[in-house]
């Protein structure tokens, strides 16, 4: 899991708690769905139209302790056709930091920890280099250890866990710089059950969510209908829950992987507002701005939560989000106490090709707040039979193709060539992405032929892992399908990176790939992953695709003339019926 770089807008004060309020975060009778005053009912609106267009999710929006709104919209289990509800539990995502600081805080007004000892205290064999490093450094991202050290759904145990991330070389010294890290807050987590004599899970469960009434909170050990955890909706992971993972799963754990509801969420953000869980002056402190994040960003990192001023108003916004992009899950918390505001959004699908959670927090603030915003078009509901003869290849002039098919009411458009690409996701980096195309050509040209050494000199290199052995695995899994035959690059986007995707052509059949670059380097890569642009009928003949963040947003417009007119801002361009 990891928190999104989001240049947020916001604002918020420091949060202060009060000895009082504990019960009252237990008794709070939360509606399961509201639409209060004017601006509720605007916010309403800018989700159900943002629901035409791909968001599936949840929100909760309180002011001056009142709910403005609670509703949900989309499906939480979209194989088996289950709407979301305001009960229905996401993952949380990074936000899990916000539990696990908090318990660490604890421990520490209980006299079980001290924020400024090193993890020495608490682990042993420490190596030299990393002696230096203290609970505060793995609180703020500080303390020179790498983002990750695994996937999320390995399975491996606390001891061995802590063992394989002290053996790696740290990034930098100790309190050198900011670096986001999430096994800096899974050794949190650890520390967490060495001082409090306790599994992570059961002291969040004991000292924050059950005391809170947080019941539809936790992972392993929730007791919850299955069909009310919400699923990914990507096809190819086979729709899977954020509640699937084993339990020994320690790259995870303390980082991420909680899951929760907006009302549950809510009743967390109410106990940090005011409640005997944590003294005042610990809360203070956790929403302290420590360390800059990012020279070109005014954001700080305080323990668990980021904190900064906002460029819209004139005050501060202390939020967190979290996201896995692969499944869809994202989530997102942004504490607007100035105007006595919180913003709860949870989701679990992308939209066109990112995580929605941040951008709606900030439309919704808008609307709240009186100032101005987009309203997302209507779009239409039109039986697939009546859109299929539509259906066909495209001809741009340059002699890529589009190819056009229809799924579930909606237009698919599959762009094949780089200008195609260029027509379907327009971007401002175009000149550069000819260059991905390249280099993924020479990388396939590598694994080809088995020369794993040098497809390795493609990626970025990760600690403890064996570039050469790792693309020999993954490529192996290929092997059943022969040798092979040809390959067609059919393109790269760009989005937080770039993306290029290539056909696979092997003996005994096909692979769609996908391989992600950034700052030159490979990334990652995926099998199955098509290329694709979902558009939303706004008649029979025009169909529209919205963005977020308005830098990819389409209208597609069918003639007669059996043309096709791909319309993107002041840019048109036409493709001709093959």
């Amino acid at each position: 899991m990891w928190k999104l770089k989001f240049a947020a807008i916001l604002f918020c004060a420091l949060l202060t708690l009060t000895p009082s309020n504990i019960l009252i975060a237990d008794r709070l009778d939360i509606p399961e769905t509201v639409v209060n005053t004017t601006a509720g009912q605007k916010m309403h609106t800018y989700l159900e139209r943002l629901s035409g267009l791909g968001f599936h999710g949840t929100a909760l929006v309180a002011r001056n302790d009142e709910i403005v709104l609670h509703q949900t919209y989309g499906l939480a289990d979209v194989s088996n056709q289950i709407p979301n509800y305001t009960s229905t539990l996401f993952s949380t995502g990074s936000v899990t930091k916000q539990f696990t600081a908090a318990a660490i805080m604890l421990l520490e007004s209980r006299g079980k920890l001290n924020i400024d000892d090193p993890i020495g205290k608490y682990f042993d064999s420490i190596p030299a280099d990393k002696s230096a490093i203290t609970i505060h450094h793995l609180l703020t991202h500080t303390s020179g250890l790498a983002h990750d050290y695994g996937a999320d759904e390995d399975v491996i145990g606390r001891d061995i866990y802590i063992a394989d991330v002290l053996a790696q070389p740290l990034q930098f010294e100790p309190g050198q710089k900011y670096s986001y890290s999430n096994a800096g807050y899974s050794l949190l987590a650890a520390i967490i059950e060495i001082a409090g004599s306790t599994d992570y899970e059961a002291f969040l469960q004991q000292n924050f969510f059950e005391p809170l009434g947080m019941n539809s909170t936790g992972l392993h050990l929730l007791q919850v209908n299955d069909t009310l955890i919400a699923r990914s909706h990507n096809e190819q992971l086979g729709y899977p829950s954020a509640a699937d993972r084993p339990e020994d799963c320690w790259n995870l754990l303390g980082n991420g992987g909680i899951l929760s509801s907006t009302a549950d969420m809510y009743r967390w953000y109410t106990a940090l507002k005011g409640s005997e869980i944590l003294p005042p002056e610990t809360t203070r402190r956790i929403f302290t701005p420590y360390v800059k994040e990012y020279p070109d960003m005014e954001s700080y990192y305080g323990y668990g939560w980021v904190i900064q001023d906002s460029e819209r108003r004139d005050s501060k916004v202390i939020w967190h989000n979290g996201g896995a992009m692969l499944q869809g899950w994202s989530c997102a918390v942004y504490d607007y106490v100035d105007d006595s505001a919180v913003f709860i959004v949870f989701s679990n699908k992308p939209m066109d090709g990112i995580l929605p959670v941040d951008y709606i927090a900030v439309n919704l603030s808008q609307i709240l707040f009186g100032e101005s915003y987009d309203l997302p078009p209507q779009t239409a509901q039109i039986d697939d039979s009546l859109l299929m003869k539509l259906e066909d290849l495209y001809l741009l002039n340059d002699d890529d193709l589009i190819r056009v098919a229809v799924s579930d009411g909606t237009l698919r458009l599959y762009p094949i060539g780089q200008k195609a690409v260029d027509a379907v996701f327009p971007s401002l980096g175009q000149n550069m992405l000819p260059e991905y195309n390249d280099k993924t050509d020479e990388m396939l040209k590598a694994f080809s032929n088995r020369e794993f050494t040098s497809a390795a000199a493609f990626w970025e290199k990760q600690p403890g892992i064996n570039p050469e052995a790792m693309l020999m695995d993954w490529w192996s899994s290929f092997d059943s399908l022969g040798q092979v035959r040809n390959y067609v690059i059919l393109g790269t986007r760009m989005v937080d990176g770039a993306e290029t995707y290539v056909r696979v052509n092997f003996e005994n059949g096909a692979e769609d790939l996908m391989f992600v670059w950034m700052q030159g380097l490979c990334q990652g890569a995926m099998s199955g992953k098509k290329l694709t642009k979902v558009m939303h009928p706004v008649s029979k003949m025009e169909f529209i695709s919205y963005s977020l963040t308005g830098q990819d947003s389409l209208n597609v417009i069918f003639q007669r003339d059996n043309k096709m007119v791909i319309k993107s801002g002041s840019r048109s361009i036409t493709a001709e019926r093959k």
